[in-house]
């Protein structure tokens, strides 16, 4: 091949690479927009237990971030061919709709429209995370990011433990020493432990056993330490299940039927316990407080008693030593005058 047909080719494939790079650029750039989106909502997700500190409107900083991801996702649904989907719609606009007949009719309608305003926001969330996660790999970055930013933030409610910072443990004196984060209720922190736990165990990450036995720790005990009753039951719940479906992927449905009714027994043994301890120690507490109800009562009748006795006596020794001379003064008084003088005649005299 001679000089002049390099030069050719080259002079040919010189004005392919402007193109080939703008392709590149436009592809990334489809992918940039296709990812923002799903990196607010991902922030928001790792951010969910930070309710604290509350705004107007029980408004939180989380609430920033989901209000980004919720102008991204708009903006990339706008501009993209992507179908949108929207879930519980009609039943969520009459829902709505009573909503706002309720709050204009009723005594406060002004916590009633923010009570809409609330749950309108919470429904476009739902709407947008659900189109985010119509992709597969967008709903594991979400999962993913849920799971491991759990095991932080219990992480981080053991280290406000260990360093007794309450901003962290969020514990109150009116909460009588139980655990809430950053979420303003003990059981709203149970219930966010637990769906941790369950995603977790869906997904499956992390990925190595050990790190991911360690979790379940961290976030067992940190809903332990919540004390919501509520909550652990949920996780007993969800447990079991997680049991009776995993039986059933390895041993099929006998094992699982067999599996529930040992389960049921189980339940029903430790309701029966608990429920008996628990009526003994209500006897034994009603029979406390009626024991001291009966020892203040008769203290308060001994008190009483004793009052009335000194101020028996003091009246008695006045009355022995002062009112008996007066009154034996007055009455031989009485007796030394006249029977007529004692009593008091008036006499009229004549117009």
């Amino acid at each position: 091949m001679s000089s002049v047909d390099l030069a050719g080719a080259r002079g040919l494939l010189r004005p392919a690479k402007p193109r080939a790079a703008l392709r590149l650029g436009d592809r990334l750039n489809v992918l940039d927009r296709a990812r923002t989106p799903v990196v607010f909502a991902a922030a928001a997700v790792a951010l969910l237990p930070l309710l604290r500190p509350g705004g107007p409107g029980a408004t939180a900083p989380v609430d920033l971030l989901i209000a980004f991801a919720l102008a991204a996702c708009v903006f990339w649904g706008v501009n993209s061919e992507e179908r949108w989907h929207f879930p519980y719609a009609f039943a969520m606009f009459l829902f709505l709709g009573g909503g706002v007949v309720g709050a204009l009719a009723g005594p406060v309608p002004v916590a009633g429209i923010t009570a809409l305003i609330q749950d309108v926001f919470l429904l476009t969330w739902c709407w947008a995370v659900l189109n985010i996660c119509i992709s597969t790999s967008n709903m594991r970055i979400l999962l993913r990011t849920w799971a491991y930013s759990s095991i932080v933030w219990a992480s981080l409610l053991f280290l406000g433990l260990a360093t007794g910072t309450t901003a962290l443990t969020g514990r109150s004196s009116n909460e009588a020493g139980r655990t809430m984060l950053t979420f303003g209720s003990p059981n709203v922190a149970a219930n966010y432990l637990f769906i941790s736990v369950m995603v977790i165990w869906a997904t499956g990450h992390p990925r190595r056993r050990l790190f991911r036995f360690a979790g379940y720790g961290l976030l067992v005990a940190a809903l332990i330490s919540t004390g919501s009753n509520s909550g652990i039951l949920s996780l007993l719940i969800g447990v079991a299940i997680a049991a009776l479906l995993g039986v059933y992927r390895r041993a099929g449905t006998i094992a699982t039927v067999t599996t529930l009714c040992f389960l049921l027994l189980g339940g029903y043994a430790v309701a029966a316990t608990l429920a008996s301890r628990a009526s003994r120690t209500g006897l034994t507490t009603a029979a406390m407080r009626s024991f001291v109800t009966a020892s203040a009562a008769r203290r308060k009748a001994s008190l009483n008693a004793a009052r009335f006795c000194t101020r028996a006596s003091t009246c008695t020794e006045w009355e022995g030593r002062s009112a008996p001379a007066r009154f034996r003064r007055k009455r031989g008084s009485e007796r030394s005058r006249p029977r007529s003088s004692r009593r008091r005649t008036t006499t009229t005299s004549p117009p």
